[in-house]
C-alpha cells in the first residue's frame, strides 16, 4: 500500500473497506464495486506474502476485521453489477472472449470480481467458523451459479438483478477467486453442494475446456496469461482431488456406517450442522463410488489432459498427479486419458523431459505402468508416443524412485504380449534393465527383476540378451533381499527356461539352481513362527515353481539330483498349503527313483 507505516496501512485499508460497504440497495454502485476490487487485490498480494510457517501478515489480520460480513457479501453477490443499471452502456467482448465493462471499473474487470475476492479472503483467513457460516449461507451453490453465467432468484422469490448476456459478472481473476472460495467451503460441508452433484461439477470442468483456457492464456489483464492459467487449473484440481485427500485421512479408509452415510450424503448435514474431520473422511469414503461415477459421466479426464498442452512444464504437476490417480482407479477414465491424446509424442517429450519436475516424471511413469498392466489395448498408443529415449534417461536417473518406476513400467509393458520386445533390443533398453538388477536401491532391484522376468515370459526372442542377467538374479537369491525381490528373481529364472532350453547350461554353471534350492531350504528350516510360505510375497512358492520348470529340461533335471534337496521337499510336502504340495509333486514326479529311495 505504498507505505511501511502500519497506522497508515490500517487507515487506507479502513477507507477501502468503508467504500466497499457504501452501497444503496437494491443496486451496488460502481464506487463500491471498485473499492471491493481494490481491497481484494491488496489482500491477494498479502496472500502471496504470507509466512511459510502459517498464520497471516499484520495487514491480512487487520483487513479481516474490516471486511464486510458474509451476509453483506451475499447480498452484494445477488445484486446486479453497476454497469447493468439503466443507462449503463453495454459491455463488449474483446479478442480473448472476455467482456469489457463500463463505469468506474476498468475494461479488464467484472462487476462482481471484488465481492468474490473479499469472500475468498474471508473464507481463507476466517477459519472453520467462517467456512461453516459461508456454507450455511449457500455460498457454494451461489458461486457455482455465478460461474455458470447467471444468478437465480432470491430466496424470497423475487428476482434480483441477474446476469444477462450483456453483463460480465466475473473477469478471469474473479473466476479464480470464485473457484478458490469454493475450494475453501468444501471442508465446512460445501462438498455436499459441489462434489456429489452433476451440474456443479460440470460447471467447474467447463472452465477447463480448450476454448476458455486458450482465451485465458491470451488475456492480458489480471488473472490471465501463464500465471492466471496456472492459478485457475490449480484451484479446480484442488476441488477435484478433495475427496481423495480426505478419504486418505480415514484410518484404513473404512466404509462409513449406514447412519453416518445417511447423515452426510449430498443435501444433508450432521445434527449439529458442523462437519468434523472424522465425519468428513468417512463421508468421502462412503460416497467415493458415486464421485467416480460423476467423474466418468462428465468425462473429467479430458480437460485435464488438454490443459497440459497449454501449461508450462513447471505448472503441470497437480493435473498430472490427478490423471495418474484416475488411471489407477477407473478403466473408463483411463481409456479417456489415452483417447484425448495423453500419449501424443510432443506432450510426452514435454512431460518426460529431464528438466521436468521429478514428481511429474514419476506420475507419468506410474500412468504408463498402470495402463500397461490394465490392458494390452494400450500398448499401441504407448508405442506411438516414442518414449524410448526418455525411458533410457529414467533408468539412469539420479532419483531412485524414478529408476524403480521406469523398471516397473517396462515390466508391465511386457506383461500381456511381446509387443515391445523388438523395441527393447532396438533401443538397448534391455541391457539397461539388466543393469538395474544390481542397482544400489532395493526397490529398483525388485522391479528390475520383475521387468526382465516379463521380458522372458512370452517367447525366447530376448534370451540371448537376457543371458547376462543370470548371475545378477542368482546373487539376489543368495543376498539379503526382501522377499518380493527374491520372488521376482526366482520368477525371472523360471521364465528363462519357460520357452526353450537355450539358457540351461548358463543357469547351471552360474549357480542359479543351487540358489533356488537354498531359498527353499531356508524357508523349510525357518521356525514355524517365521514361516511365510502362504504369503503372496514369499519366494518359496516361486522357487518351487521355477525348479519345476527347470526339471522339464534334461540338463537341469540331471543336475538337480540331490538327496538333501529331496529331504527338504518331503518335509515341505507336509504343508497345509495345496499350492506348495502341487509344486513339490510336480518336481518329485520327475525323480521317482530318488523319492522312493
Amino acid at each position: 500500500m505504498l507505505t511501511s507505516s502500519q497506522p497508515k496501512q490500517h487507515a487506507r485499508l479502513a477507507a477501502l473497506a468503508q467504500q466497499s460497504l457504501d452501497s444503496v440497495p437494491p443496486l451496488a454502485p460502481s464506487r463500491s464495486a471498485a473499492a471491493m476490487l481494490a481491497l481484494s487485490s491488496i489482500l491477494a498480494l498479502e496472500h502471496g506474502l504470507e509466512p511459510t510457517g502459517g498464520g497471516s501478515s499484520w495487514a491480512a489480520e487487520t483487513a479481516l476485521s474490516l471486511l464486510p460480513s458474509l451476509m453483506s457479501l451475499r447480498g452484494f453477490l445477488k445484486l446486479a453489477p453497476a454497469h447493468s443499471q439503466k443507462g449503463a452502456s453495454h459491455p463488449t467482448v474483446d479478442q480473448t472472449g472476455y467482456g469489457i465493462n463500463a463505469g468506474m471499473l476498468t475494461s479488464w474487470h467484472g462487476g462482481r470480481d471484488g465481492c468474490v475476492g473479499l469472500l475468498e479472503a474471508r473464507l481463507r483467513w476466517g477459519g472453520l467458523s467462517s467456512i461453516e457460516q459461508g456454507c450455511s449461507a449457500g455460498f457454494p451453490l451461489l458461486l457455482i451459479t455465478l460461474l455458470a453465467g447467471g444468478l437465480k432468484g432470491a430466496e424470497d422469490g423475487t428476482e434480483p438483478g441477474g446476469l444477462g448476456d450483456d453483463v460480465i459478472g466475473l473477469s478471469p481473476i474473479g473466476v479464480t477467486w470464485a473457484v478458490s472460495a469454493i475450494s475453501h467451503t468444501l471442508s465446512g460441508g460445501g462438498y455436499r453442494d459441489v462434489l456429489f452433484r452433476r451440474e456443479p461439477m460440470s460447471t467447474l470442468l467447463s472452465l477447463m475446456n480448450r476454448v476458455h483456457l486458450s482465451h485465458l492464456h491470451f488475456w492480458e489483464g489480471s488473472g490471465g496469461g501463464r500465471d492466471g492459467l496456472r492459478a485457475v487449473v490449480d484451484r479446480i484440481v484442488s476441488v477435484l482431488e478433495f475427496p481423495f485427500m480426505q478419504a486418505q485421512t480415514s484410518p484404513g479408509s473404512p466404509s462409513a456406517s449406514p447412519a453416518v452415510s445417511a447423515a452426510l450424503v449430498p443435501g444433508r448435514s450432521s445434527p449439529s450442522g458442523k462437519v468434523t474431520n472424522g465425519e468428513l473422511a468417512k463421508a468421502m469414503t462412503a460416497n467415493m463410488h458415486h464421485y467416480w461415477q460423476i467423474l466418468q459421466e462428465l468425462h473429467a479426464a479430458a480437460p485435464l489432459v488438454r490443459c497440459l498442452e497449454l501449461l508450462e512444464m513447471e505448472d503441470v504437476g497437480r493435473p498430472v498427479a490427478l490423471i495418474a490417480r484416475m488411471v489407477q482407479s477407473s478403466r473408463i477414465l483411463a481409456s479417456e486419458v489415452v483417447t484425448e491424446g495423453f500419449f501424443g509424442a510432443a506432450l510426452m517429450r514435454k512431460l518426460l523431459d529431464p528438466a521436468s519436475p521429478r514428481e511429474v516424471i514419476r506420475d507419468v511413469l506410474m500412468t504408463i505402468s498402470n495402463l500397461s498392466r490394465m490392458s494390452k489395448d494400450f500398448y499401441e498408443p504407448i508405442g506411438q508416443a516414442d518414449i524410448w529415449l526418455a525411458l533410457k534417461a529414467c533408468l539412469h536417473h539420479a532419483d531412485p524412485s524414478i529408476r524403480s518406476k521406469a523398471c516397473s513400467a517396462l515390466g508391465n509393458m511386457c506383461r500381456h504380449t511381446p509387443f515391445f520386445y523388438d523395441a527393447l533390443i532396438k533401443h538397448d533398453i534391455i541391457n539397461l534393465l539388466i543393469d538395474r538388477c544390481m542397482d544400489p536401491d532395493r526397490h529398483t532391484r525388485k522391479f528390475a527383476c520383475f521387468g526382465v522376468g516379463n521380458a522372458a515370459y512370452h517367447n525366447d526372442h530376448l534370451y540371448d540378451q537376457l543371458q547376462r542377467c543370470i548371475p545378477h538374479l542368482t546373487n539376489l537369491l543368495l543376498g539379503d533381499e526382501e522377499d518380493k525381490t527374491k520372488a521376482n528373481a526366482a520368477g525371472a529364472l523360471s521364465n528363462l527356461v519357460r520357452n526353450s532350453s537355450r539358457l540351461c547350461d548358463d543357469i547351471i554353471s552360474k549357480g542359479a539352481m543351487q540358489a533356488l534350492c537354498q531359498v527353499i531350504a531356508e524357508c523349510a528350516n525357518a521356525p514355524s513362527s517365521e514361516q511365510r510360505e502362504a504369503s503372496s510375497e514369499s519366494p518359496l512358492k516361486i522357487a518351487l515353481f521355477s525348479l519345476g520348470n527347470m526339471c522339464i529340461h534334461a540338463p537341469c533335471r540331471h543336475h538337480l539330483r540331490s538327496p538333501e534337496l529331496f529331504k527338504v521337499l518331503m518335509k515341505l510336502k507336509k504343508s497345509n498349503d495345496p499350492t506348495i504340495v502341487k509344486y513339490i509333486t510336480r518336481i518329485t514326479n520327475k525323480f521317482p527313483d530318488a523319492v522312493n529311495h
